[in-house]
């Protein structure tokens, strides 16, 4: 009767280890897919910060205005997803508001072209900030999916090493019982 539930017990931590491999396998997967992604993502900032200053030189007349208009974060409106988080018109306005007191610094500032300035120019720099700061928007999504990734990976790591525990109890007790089984039949 012992033998048979010591049996069991080892056959589901046994199940519960193929398990958390799998998953762990599965999470491992997803995180380098995204960090490689995140790379990616990283390196379309970087393009966009070289089509900046190949588009406005360090000896542009203009240089330190634009600068200032490309790197300014603006109050944006959210871009509504696809998918409903479940959230309701009410927490979509607390976030706006939260969003408000951020950037309040900003409504006093002009983000009109300079004068003398191409305005050709300076749409364009604006155009490129919008793209910035779309980049930066995607690129803040990547690293709290990376991180969430990373919790959910140190938490199997962590029930593996609680499942590897149990599998060496399991299997000490077997071979507790199994030895104590024998010294009764040997006498």
């Amino acid at each position: 009767m012992k033998d048979s539930t010591l049996k069991i017990k080892l056959d589901k931590s046994q199940q519960e280890n193929r398990e958390i491999d799998s998953e762990i396998f599965d999470c491992s997967s997803r995180l380098v897919t995204k960090k490689t992604e995140l790379e990616a993502w990283e390196e379309k900032e970087t393009a966009l910060n070289t089509e900046f200053k190949a588009m406005v030189q360090d000896n542009h007349p203009f240089q330190a205005p634009l600068l200032k208009a490309f790197r300014r974060k603006i109050k944006r409106q959210k871009k509504i997803n696809q998918e409903d988080d479940g959230g309701t018109e009410a927490d979509n306005e607390e976030e706006d508001d939260d969003l408000d007191d951020d950037f309040d610094e900003d409504d006093d500032v002009d983000d009109s072209c300079p004068p003398g300035c191409d305005a050709t120019l300076y749409e364009h720099v604006i155009e490129l900030r919008d793209k910035r700061l779309d980049q930066e928007e995607v690129l803040t999504d990547f690293q709290r999916v990376i991180d969430d990734l990373k919790r959910t990976l140190d938490r199997h790591n962590q029930r593996k090493k609680q499942i590897e525990r149990d599998l060496n109890s399991f299997a000490k007790e077997i071979q507790s019982f199994q030895t104590e089984k024998q010294q009764h039949l040997n006498q």
